[in-house]
């Protein structure tokens, strides 16, 4: 296949490049291919998402499923394996070798563009994730065959809770109950829809009702990920973040780390007993979509309510948000609750606000 004016170019620019490539100069040789598809069109752009480019070269076509129709919630993996070939994998499933004779040292390259806005990182290594994992199934999700015997949900609608302040006269709830050894106050979800989930049988145990109740804020983007794990995900891990490099005097280029996972900090789950608090936008922020029938712009925002085993968790003061508008009920020294043991919390039902 003959090279187009623009490979040509890009391929001369990296053959004078240093190897491993610095990340800041990757990082404008993006920009440059971005810039250029906007200046002239696609047509002579790299290659479309399924196939496989090597020094803007393409090597191979048709290689996988066209990675641009990939919905949300996709899991996409990379592998080299022992004689160089590089293997595609999607939801669990290997493409096949897709590239071959590839160096033992290599770097990955994450570009958000397009209608791709977040991308999360899971590896073996992922806090949460489970050593117990089946062939096929990435660490900390759970097997799709449970997925589609049990689903997410409980199947009895009758058991899905409107807690707007209208429902909550007609069943003369109260607002505040206890739970829990020792008991402990926490708010129900005023103004929420609560959708109870399945839990798996080996977590039906009379020893969870004995745990704390309290509230996680989410994203809209973060729910089928978290479902998947059947476990909340801590502080915001759903987003990809950038570490600094270390700068290398001698040639003005930030050095290479070495191409191995770095030990880091096991993040903290944020929890509340109260809404008022895990419900702010720092936390849960709000997803805005056009009702179909009313034609209004509404805003939708997701928490999860769970079940907290006691004496696993730090009670402290809120982080975030103005603590005079936090909840009376609530102490403000015990309105945010912070745990890092694995398996201390128990999903117990998404909740959902649209306003």
């Amino acid at each position: 296949m003959e090279e187009t004016p623009f490979q040509k170019e890009m391929r001369t620019r990296m053959e004078f490049l240093p190897q491993p490539v610095p990340l800041e100069i990757l990082t404008v040789l993006m920009a440059d291919v971005q810039e250029y598809v906007m200046a002239h069109g696609p047509q002579d752009a790299p290659p479309r998402a399924e196939s496989i480019t090597s020094v803007v070269s393409q090597i191979r076509e048709g290689y996988g499923p066209n990675l641009d129709l990939c919905p949300e919630g996709t899991c996409l993996g990379l592998l080299l394996d022992s004689t160089g070939g590089l293997h595609l994998y999607v939801n669990g499933l290997d493409q096949g070798v897709g590239a071959q004779d590839l160096p033992d040292t290599c770097y990955v390259l994450l570009d958000l563009y397009g209608q791709c806005e977040q991308l999360s990182i899971v590896t073996g290594e992922v806090q949460g994730a489970e050593s117990d994992t089946h062939e096929g199934q990435l660490p900390g999700e759970r097997e799709k065959a449970d997925m589609v015997d049990e689903g997410y949900f409980v199947e009895d609608s009758k058991l899905c809770v409107c807690h707007c302040d209208s429902c909550h006269k007609l069943r003369g709830d109260e607002i505040y109950k206890k739970r829990g050894d020792p008991p402990r106050d926490y708010a129900e979800p005023s103004g929420w829809c609560s959708f109870p989930l399945r839990l798996s049988p080996r977590l039906s145990c009379p020893q969870y009702k004995k745990w704390h109740i309290a509230y996680q804020g989410s994203s809209v983007a973060s729910v089928r990920r978290t479902l998947d794990r059947g476990d909340l995900l801590p502080g915001c891990s759903s987003i990809l973040t950038m570490v600094p490099l270390k700068t290398d005097p001698q040639n003005g280029f930030s050095a290479a780390e070495p191409n191995v996972m770095q030990s880091r900090e096991l993040q903290s789950v944020v929890l509340s007993p109260t809404l008022r608090y895990a419900g702010l936008l720092e936390f849960c922020p709000k997803l805005q979509f056009q009702d179909p029938r009313s034609q209004r712009i509404l805003g939708a925002q997701v928490a999860f309510q769970v079940c907290v085993e006691p004496g696993s968790y730090k009670v402290g003061p809120p982080s975030a948000g103005p603590a005079d508008h936090m909840d009376p009920r609530i102490p403000v020294s015990e309105t945010e609750w912070l745990t890092k043991e694995k398996g201390a919390t128990i999903l117990r039902s998404l909740l959902v606000r649209v306003e």
